[in-house]
Order: C-alpha cells, then structure tokens, then sequence
C-alpha cells in the first residue's frame, strides 16, 4: 500500500490559540500533517508586544533587565485546567502567585499655585490581602482614627454580601437545579443582580453598591473593558468564573523567559521554512481544479492547503471569510462577536498607584466612583469608565509598572512601551451564535465542533471560541478541539480506503 500523503494545513495566527493548534498536529507524526503557521507581525505573536527594561536604582531589581511581558498572563488551576495541562506537557516551570489588591477610587484635585492643572489622586477604599479573602482585608494607612469603627462596619458588610455572592456563584456552578440557582444563558449581569437582591430595603442598596464597586470594578480589568461591557455580559460566565477561581493558586511564567518559554516549545517542532512572518494575509481562493485552498500573502501564494484554521480574532476572520465564501450564515455569526479597544502601557510613573505608597500592592484596580466633571490632561476619555488596572512589575526604586485600561495617563518621560490591542466582550448575541463553532462546558467540560466548523476546510480557534470569559484557557480549549475533529477525520478517511 503507498504511504498516506499528508494533510496540509495552514494556521493563521500565532497566538496561543495558533500555537497551541500548530503543536497538536505535529504530535500526531511526522507523517499526518503538514503544518504551515502564518502572521503579519515579525515575531511569534504571543510575544510580539512584550519588552525589556534596563531596571535602575540600587534596590531589589535595579541594575538588571526586566522583561515586561503584555499583557500580564497569570491564570488559576480552577479556570484554566487545559492551560496548565499544556504547560505542564511541555514540562515549563510554573510559579505560584498569590496575588494581592487595593481597590481606590480616583479624586481630582483642584488646580493649586503648586500645580496649574487639576491633579488625580488615587485614594484606596479597600485592601485585598488575597488567598479568596483568607488573608483578610487591611486599613488604609490614611483612614483617621475616628473613622475606623465605621469603616469596619463596612468591611463585615462587604464580608457578608461576599459570601452571599459566592453561594450564588457556587449554586449556579455545582447545583444549578437547586433553587433555581442557574442564571439564564444570556441573562446580563444587571438582570441578574435585580433579579437576586435581597428585597430588604437598606440591604438592596448595599447590593447593588457591592456589584458596582466590586464586581464591575473586578470584571473590567480582568476583561479590560468598559463598566457597561461588564453589566451587559451574560452573568453565567462572571459566575462561573467566580466559582472555579475559588480557593485555587494563581500560577505565572516566571522570569527571565516567561511566555517565550511557552513560545520556544510549542513551535519546536515547526521547521523554520513551514513559520510564515510578516505575512499578512491578503486573501483565500479555493483553487477551480480542487487543488485545495491557496492563501494570497504580500510574499507570494501558497497553495494546495487541504484545511485552514483561523486562529485570529472573530472579527478579522469574518472579513477574510467574507471575501472567500460571500456573507454566509457563519461569516453573520463570526461579525456579532464584540471587540473593544485596550491599552498596556508599561512605565514607571508612581503616580497611577494608591497614595500613600504603603498601601501599593500587586495589583491596583482603580476607578472613578462618579463621572468626572473637571478636566486634566492627564484622564484619558477613552477609558474614563474603566478599572484602571496597575500591576507592580518591580517596585521602586528600580520601578516598572504594568497598566491596562489607563484611565490617567502616565507621563511621557516614564513610559517605555504602549500596546494597542482589542479584547472580546460576551454578549447577548455572541453567546447564541457561539453554539455555532464551539459546544462546551465552562471551566474544564467537555466539548466539541459545532456545524460552523470545517466546512470548505475552513476552522476557527481562538480565545472567543470557547464558553465563559474569553481568555487563555478558551485559546487552548478551542485548539484542542478543532485538532481532534482533524484527526477524526484523517482517521475516518483512512478506514474508509482500507474497506
């Protein structure tokens, strides 16, 4: 019998997802596919936005280089159970982290002889000490002393509607059927917190501050989005998260190579000549001699490709589907996933920290607690009603900090990078359409290909092709997935000439 020919495969991306997908095909032998990975940047595009910094100063860090790796990519045992089983695989070191919080709301200050413009200041209202809130909650240093009662009325307020979210999270997880615990599918967060307030009057406000102040505040840096975005996502996967999250270490890539560790192992099987960079693509043309699918590249063609997996965002594969296939029902379902705009800007500017500097933890979620009515030069519009999220890279002197979502902006001189990037929001819409290309459970289910999938060879991955919140997990999720209806396939083909 002559040797089965490869299937060639061409993977658009190289994100996770694109990664991801490329290392799982070229595990199943040398002999079944050929795979070919393209990008339009010059680099690996899981790393292509990240930097390194000469740190200065004398202390801890200073003197040496930092890499700065964006975005920040940290992940729980509980939310990402794919995730750690690929890293693991490829046998990467993993660092526990146990990351700490402030919550602070952002104030501006009047205009003063000593500054001619109105000045932010981010003044914490509470201190996350982590462990799910084993760890306790401590005091911010400028709270005076007489206020102190009040304030911890406040903190076993908060303690009690925590705990009350968290049964609710859990319920929706692990026993939807008791008590009508499940949410709807794509019943929004705000629906949800209406629907599940207490109805004991002074508490009903207390919930509803709870949710805003914590929840939208917590959800926006973690999906860097906008306060909106948040209240109108579909409420299972804010809940879901909540749940898988709880009690479970956060792990990281530690330095000096971090995510390019992850990067140099999943490509090693790749031969250099089969890694296409700085190839955007510019069009796919299915050949009229059934020659397969040729890809246009500002490079050249590259033809006679059995499959094709769009590791990319929804958006930019409905555009390049939409020329190949016209507006077909998937390219519809592809162009009601939402992108929203994000910023990493990486600095060493201290004033987007907490003040006093002792209340600095590692990562410093803050936010306007009403609309801003004056101006500064400094409040970026664009992100006014976002968590300002700021991560303590290094701590000064030799400071490197982290923001996402820069609702201020850092000063010039202290800024060593800015990357402008889109996130996924969930919504209404993308959740019905999801079924489409992906069948899960959130949070380690099982899962599948939906009808969506392979038609004219044609497959998608991606953080967004998968349930809940769209992050690294859904990268791999979705990878996994498609690989195995490829395998399925090539397996079926070859039993089919065997009878």
């Amino acid at each position: 019998m002559a040797p089965e020919r490869k299937h060639k495969v061409a993977v658009i991306g190289s994100g996770l997802a694109g990664l991801t997908t490329a290392y799982l095909l070229t595990q199943e032998g040398a002999d079944a596919f050929e795979v070919h990975l393209f990008d339009k940047a010059d680099r690996i595009g899981m790393d292509s936005a990240s930097i390194e910094v000469e740190l200065p100063g004398e202390g801890e860090g200073g003197g040496k280089t930092r890499r700065a790796e964006v975005p920040m990519r940290a992940f729980t045992a509980g939310y990402y159970p794919r995730l750690l089983r690929l890293y693991r695989s490829l046998s990467l070191p993993l660092r526990t982290t146990n990351f700490t919080y402030t919550f602070s709301h952002i104030h501006i200050l009047p205009a003063s002889s000593a500054s001619r413009s109105p000045t932010p200041t981010l003044s914490p209202r509470t201190i996350y000490n982590g462990s799910s809130g084993l760890r306790g909650i401590s005091l911010p240093s400028s709270l005076p002393f007489h206020s102190t009662p009040a304030y911890l009325l406040r903190l076993a307020l908060i303690a009690l509607l925590y705990l009350r979210l968290l049964a609710l999270a859990l319920a929706h997880t692990y026993l939807p059927r008791w008590a009508g615990a499940a949410a709807g599918e794509t019943e929004t967060l705000r629906e949800w917190a209406g629907r599940t307030r207490p109805c004991l009057g002074w508490a009903d406000a207390r919930w509803n501050e709870f949710v805003r102040e914590f929840v939208v505040v917590l959800f926006s840096a973690v999906m860097t989005c906008s306060f909106e975005d948040v209240y109108s996502t579909p409420v299972p996967a804010l809940l879901e998260y909540i749940a898988l999250t709880f009690l479970q270490p956060h792990y990281t890539l530690p330095p000096p190579l971090g995510v390019h560790a992850a990067v140099r192992a999943l490509i090693a099987r790749l031969p250099p000549s089969q890694v296409h960079l700085g190839a955007p693509l510019l069009g796919v043309q299915r050949a009229e001699d059934g020659g397969g699918i040729t890809l246009l590249t500002p490079r050249g063609e590259h033809a006679g490709f059995e499959h094709v997996v769009f590791a990319t965002q929804a958006n930019q594969a409905a555009k390049l589907l939409g020329a190949f296939e016209g507006e077909s029902e998937r390219v519809s379902a592809l162009r009601t996933f939402r992108y929203t705009p994000s910023v990493v800007i990486n600095h060493s500017d201290p004033t987007l920290l907490p003040s006093p500097p002792r209340d600095t933890r590692d990562l410093n979620l803050s936010y306007f607690p009403f609309p801003p009515s004056s101006t500064s030069p400094s409040i970026n519009p664009l992100f006014r009603s976002h968590t300002l999220a700021t991560h303590v890279l290094s701590p000064p002197p030799s400071a490197l900090f982290q923001t996402t979502s820069p609702t201020l902006t850092p000063s010039p001189s202290l800024t060593h990078s800015i990357a402008h990037l889109e996130r996924c929001v969930p919504t209404r819409e993308s959740a019905r359409a999801l079924r489409g290309f992906m069948y899960c459970r959130e949070g380690g289910g099982s899962g599948g290909v939906g009808r969506y999938q392979g038609g004219e060879g044609v497959w998608f991955v991606g953080s967004w092709c998968w349930g809940g919140i769209p992050l690294l997990e859904g990268c791999v999720a979705s990878a996994e997935c498609v690989v195995d209806a490829l395998k399925d396939g090539r397996r079926k083909r070859r039993k089919e000439k065997e009878d």
